[in-house]
């Protein structure tokens, strides 16, 4: 209505998409919680990224073993090319959380089963730089349904991982997060 009244009613600006204004105040509002943090403050460091050639059975057991989500996929020469996630596990072999010795009857009754970590990662994968601002994963992260981000140096190279965990930790003021809490750091006694 035109009611003079309600003069806020059908304000509008024009050429300004108040969703993409909102979502820049809400990542500026981030990064001033965060207080600069950057990924390199709080990402894993004791991560190790495994090669594409991998068996699926040892990257099974690895990921039980250390009890962890991910693990990051390098090619020849060490660079980060893939993520191998227990989903990516799950869709290409219906393991799901069977253990290691469940999983060699099933072997034999696919005729197409996946031998290598390369042909179940998922690539291309986001990666991010130790200097990352925490807040610009935070896009990242919750539009593309990432839960981790490999991080890397100049050359490709895997110096660490950012997980949802860390990234809420690292927003929210906790600068470390628990080794209890951090089921992937956890190691397998």
């Amino acid at each position: 209505t035109d009611d003079p009244k309600l003069p806020f009613v059908h304000w509008r600006l024009p050429g300004i998409d108040l969703g993409d204004l909102l979502h820049q105040v809400e990542l500026r509002a981030l990064e001033r919680r965060a207080g600069g943090a950057t990924c390199g403050t709080v990402m894993a460091r004791d991560v190790a990224a495994v090669p594409v050639d991998m068996p699926l059975a040892a990257a099974w057991a690895a990921l039980n073993e250390r009890r962890i989500k991910a693990l990051p996929v390098a090619d020849a020469d060490g660079r980060v090319i893939g993520l191998a996630t227990r989903s990516d596990f799950i869709k290409a072999t219906g393991w799901g959380s069977l253990p290691a010795k469940g999983l060699r009857r099933l072997w034999p009754r696919r005729a197409a089963m996946p031998q290598t970590v390369g042909q179940i990662m998922t690539a291309p994968v986001h990666c991010a730089a130790p200097e990352t601002r925490l807040a610009a994963l935070v896009p990242a992260m919750t539009e593309a349904g990432l839960r981790h981000v490999p991080i890397v140096d100049r050359d490709d190279r895997l110096i660490g991982l950012v997980t949802q965990t860390d990234l809420l930790a690292g927003l929210f003021g906790a600068r470390e997060v628990r080794p209890d809490l951090r089921p992937d750091l956890q190691r397998a006694g």
